[in-house]
């Protein structure tokens, strides 16, 4: 098949699947330019991983002569590699502002995963598609399987980078290291199953089961996010706006009573008030002069 015509089947489902999870952020979606962000250094760490990393690691394979040095390439070093590259920018990209709850990193998470998948299945595309029938059922089956891995590998990697940040600084090297363990199982055990015949579709149902576990994280995360801000928000009654908003919430759990700003303020005031209670002395300072700006900025509207 055309390379272009490889290129647009490997980016448009990815797509796809941004808008859709983009719009499952019900309460405070993500600037579109910072899920770009993500969706592109996603891309471009597969490029550098693919043509630079993973060819290391084969060559020296080689140079030891080891045994099947593209099996154990593909199932024990591409996971840890390849997570780690995706990760990293993920810890960078919490540090800003609007990286504030888990639905966020859910979000950024699963960007990072799918601008990977979508570089990786192009490569495949045009590799491995040597005629019309075999390039129709790698575009099928890696668009469907191979990429939503990875955008779920992340994305429970960027949950438990953001729950460090709720954490006290003892717990963050925790939720690191587990966030990234997890990420690499989750990557290790489908590249293990589908690397054999035999236990292809072994590995589609142990993914099937990884799509529910993100389906319940982002419904638990929305609902937790109404947790945080009715908790949180208990304080900020001289607004004069809590007290509806917290009526509102029993009746249908949105805001349709208050304006796009109001929301908006109210919601970053809630989660800056949840992390001011695990932060350090430096963090503080800062949580506190951004929570009265959130509240002047209440107070104007």
């Amino acid at each position: 098949m055309p390379i272009i015509v490889s290129v647009i089947a490997a980016i448009i489902p990815m797509l796809l699947y941004l808008f859709l999870i983009y719009k499952l952020d019900k309460h405070e979606r993500e600037p579109i330019i910072l899920i770009f962000m993500h969706y592109i250094w996603g891309a471009i760490s597969s490029i550098i991983i693919v043509f630079i990393v993973n060819d290391l690691v084969g060559l020296s394979f080689s140079y030891l002569n080891l045994i099947f040095p593209t099996v154990l390439q593909v199932i024990l070093f591409a996971p840890l590699i390849e997570e780690l590259s995706k990760g990293s920018f993920i810890y960078f990209s919490s540090q800003n502002e609007n990286f504030d709850n888990l639905t966020d990193a859910l979000v950024y998470g699963a960007a990072i995963g799918l601008g990977f998948g979508m570089t990786e299945n192009a490569l495949y595309f045009i590799k491995f598609g040597v005629d019309v029938k075999s390039w129709i059922l790698i575009v099928v089956m890696r668009s469907s399987f191979s990429a939503v891995m990875h955008a779920i590998s992340t994305s429970i990697f960027a949950s438990f980078i953001l729950l460090s940040k709720f954490s006290s600084v003892r717990k963050r090297k925790f939720y690191y290291l587990t966030g990234f363990i997890v990420a690499v199982t989750i990557h290790f055990s489908w590249n293990a199953a589908v690397s054999f015949e035999e236990t292809f579709w072994y590995g589609v149902l142990v993914l099937l089961f990884y799509i529910l576990v993100f389906v319940y994280l982002f419904y638990y995360s929305l609902n937790y996010e109404l947790k945080i801000l009715n908790e949180e928000l208990l304080e900020e009654t001289s607004s004069g706006i809590l007290e509806n908003l917290n009526l509102f919430y029993k009746k249908s759990k949105r805001f349709s009573n208050l304006n796009k700003k109001q929301i908006s303020f109210l919601i970053k005031l809630g989660f800056t008030k949840k992390k001011l209670k695990f932060a350090t002395d430096h963090e503080k300072i800062k949580l506190s002069a951004e929570m009265n700006s959130l509240r002047n900025k209440l107070n104007s509207e």
